[in-house]
């Protein structure tokens, strides 16, 4: 941005605010002014709730498993892309965390847990990086009196 265009936007509001100062009053001009910051302010406010209501979301677990973690990794997989053996196969396998309980999940809570993580801002990136059509699918498997977990990342259309 040049000087001269700061300039030219410095006069602009200056004639602006001086115009509607003669056609309106002082009074008028003043309140408008504020009227227009206040509505600016609550606009930036609103903005600023809706991306920290976001990020929360992201910061909350479900039986166990961190969704910031999963984001994180949707996140490194979509900037650095994947492996050739994982395209050849075509499944993205991500490793969890283990789960505290031994008890294997429900089908009900599979679903919620995909649903969920078909929801995270890291797997649009995903989408919108790599090309690709994926479908998630959460899996469990018992070992050692623990249970070891994944999410498998099936892409449709190689």
């Amino acid at each position: 941005m040049s000087y001269d265009h700061v300039e030219q936007n410095k006069k602009m509001f200056v004639r602006r605010f001086f115009g509607d100062l003669r056609e309106k009053g002082i009074k008028q001009s003043l309140k408008y002014t504020l009227e227009q910051k206040v509505e600016n302010f609550k606009v930036t406010k609103a903005d600023y709730k809706e991306l920290l209501a976001k990020k929360m979301y992201t910061y909350k677990t479900i039986d166990g498993l961190f969704l910031w973690e999963v984001d994180r990794k949707l996140n490194r997989i979509a900037r650095k892309g994947f492996k050739q053996k994982d395209l050849d196969s075509g499944v993205i396998t991500i490793v969890l965390s283990r789960k505290q309980t031994n008890e294997l999940a429900t089908e009900e809570e599979k679903a919620r847990l995909e649903s969920t993580i078909d929801d995270l801002d890291g797997y649009e990136n995903l989408r919108l990086r790599q090309f690709y059509r994926y479908k998630t699918e959460y899996c469990e498997k018992k070992f050692y009196g623990k249970v070891t977990r994944w999410v498998e990342l099936k892409i449709t259309n190689l």
